[in-house]
């Protein structure tokens, strides 16, 4: 008898711990609880922080009030805790990953000064300014055209001050063609930019962006008082520009 008094003492202690009440889900003994809402936990949460007196501390773990006092409290999330997370997430399928906006391509335009002057000279000959028309509704529409029409490389960096990258004889052939053009080709391009603006005026600025600027601040509509509007806002994004991008814009106007 003694013996079997001993064997069973040792197994009794080998046992999971009987619990008072209902048992924890998965140990399969009692009816299992539904799990609370999401409303109903935060609420249980903030009646104890008023009867402990004290919530989570500075340091984003709980206080002796609430968890450390009571021993069916969850751990505080650790510094390796964090870092396995970080771990699952990076090494989720691309799928199912949210996607992150990448940088714009720069489409390709071939058009060259010497083409659009021919388009300029057959337009003033034949009184048609449809492929003139096209050219400016699609360049001035946003920045990401006036860098393909103006850059001479589409996808180049030219990061430095020294070079925009932007074909500076072709931005002068334009706008001094502009001038001599039907004016609802004139009033197209001035909405082609309101409509470049708007878009463009959140997010952070690339060197495209300070290229389109560059090209912008240039046109000469903006010696008609009509234009003073939008030149206005214009210069407000400029101005908004931090002191780096400032300071590439300044070179590059310099030159």
């Amino acid at each position: 008898m003694m013996m079997e008094g001993e064997h069973a003492e040792r197994e009794r202690e080998r046992l999971p711990p009987i619990y008072s009440s209902t048992a924890p889900a998965g140990l399969g003994g009692g009816a299992k609880q539904p799990l609370p809402s999401l409303s109903s936990f935060i609420s249980t949460l903030s009646q104890r922080r008023d009867v402990g007196g004290r919530g989570f501390d500075g340091s984003g773990v709980m206080g002796t009030s609430l968890g450390l006092r009571h021993g069916r409290e969850l751990p505080p999330i650790c510094s390796g805790v964090r870092q396995k997370q970080r771990l699952c997430i990076q090494t989720l399928p691309p799928e199912a990953k949210a996607p992150f906006p990448c940088e714009p391509v720069v489409p390709l335009r071939t058009k060259t000064t010497k083409d659009f002057q021919e388009d300029m000279d057959r337009a003033v000959q034949s009184g048609d300014w449809r492929e003139v028309r096209d050219f400016y509704l699609t360049t001035f529409n946003s920045f990401i055209e006036l860098n393909a029409a103006f850059k001479r490389e589409a996808n180049g960096l030219f990061n430095t001050i020294e070079d925009s990258g932007i074909n500076v004889k072709f931005v002068n052939t334009v706008y001094d063609t502009l001038i001599n053009t039907p004016q609802d080709i004139q009033k197209s391009v001035l909405k082609g930019i309101i409509n470049s603006l708007l878009r463009e005026w959140k997010g952070p600025r690339t060197k495209d962006d300070l290229r389109a600027y560059f090209i912008l601040v240039q046109n000469p509509q903006y010696s008609s008082s009509s234009t003073f509007v939008i030149y206005a806002h214009l210069l407000r994004q400029i101005a908004a520009l931090s002191e780096a991008d400032h300071h590439f814009l300044v070179h590059w106007l310099k030159k």
